[in-house]
């Protein structure tokens, strides 16, 4: 069992969410008293109000150097070192660095922004016109709580083959909120859905362009919706994880990809790159 798994997942595994939380603020006091490396966390729960949802919990993360919100106590665990340094893993788990190889991008899409650790990668990067989009509303909430300011413009809608109004399914709790219904517990709600074609010709959104999709399990209907915007695409990074009903979508990804003009490859088992 490696160390991460001992002191972060196994305890997630066995402890309620309340006593997960104190138990997370007790191991931010342990790190920083070893190596002074980040200061300790305070982790508390509110109740919001969500027009679709009703009432819900999120959890506020913060210490001298940050303060934000979660939906998921279990999920704190990603803050333990700060917004920034979650927001940094992000960026080194898409690949981003290798995907560029020292290009530029002259705009962002984030799709599936869930909390905004990419987007603040993007804006710490000094990238600007950044669109993040994050369908589920109480990520959205925290989205617009923890992203404020700067280049980044924020879409409480989904993106989809086709547009018009969907059902869409939260579960935000896991960051398991998806078009395509989950395993897991979810709730239906009506909303937009906008080809990303559409929206970038209503917006006007021009340049060289990276795309990062985390969709859970929706990115070959998500793709889709690219139709001719695709060709303006110059680097995209999707995670096709075993989201679709323990299924990945890597397969039919990279088809997509290789016909909208991409060259393709994984940077890790389920991260895939295309590029021109």
């Amino acid at each position: 069992m490696t160390l991460k798994n001992l002191l972060i997942t196994r305890p997630s595994e066995v402890l309620s969410e309340q006593r997960y939380v104190k138990y997370l603020e007790i191991l931010s006091k342990v790190f920083y008293l070893w190596n002074r490396s980040s200061q300790p966390i305070h982790i508390r729960r509110h109740s919001i109000s969500e027009a679709s949802l009703g009432a819900v919990a999120i959890w506020k993360i913060s210490n001298p150097t940050f303060n934000i919100i979660t939906p998921s106590g279990f999920r704190s665990s990603r803050f333990l070192k700060g917004f920034t340094h979650a927001a940094n893993r992000q960026w080194e788990r898409y690949g981003i660095k290798v995907l560029l190889e020292g290009g530029k991008p002259e705009a962002i899409f984030d799709i599936g922004a869930n909390v905004g650790e990419f987007t603040f990668a993007g804006q710490q990067r000094g990238l600007k016109n950044i669109y993040s989009f994050e369908p589920d509303p109480v990520a959205f909430k925290c989205l617009s709580y923890n992203i404020h300011g700067g280049s980044a413009k924020l879409f409480n809608f989904a993106l989809g083959e086709k547009t018009g109004e969907g059902t869409f399914f939260s579960a935000s709790e896991g960051a398991d909120s998806s078009l395509i219904k989950p395993d897991v517990e979810s709730r239906e709600i009506k909303m937009s859905v906008y080809r990303l074609e559409d929206f970038a010709e209503t917006h006007g959104v021009r340049g060289k362009i990276l795309v990062k999709m985390d969709a859970e399990g929706a990115e070959p209907e998500v793709l889709r919706g690219f139709g001719k915007y695709a060709g303006a695409i110059s680097w995209i990074a999707i995670d096709v994880g075993p989201e679709r009903h323990g299924q990945s979508t890597k397969v039919e990804v990279e088809a997509l990809l290789h016909e909208y003009g991409f060259v393709t490859s994984s940077y890790s088992e389920w991260i895939l790159h295309g590029r021109r």
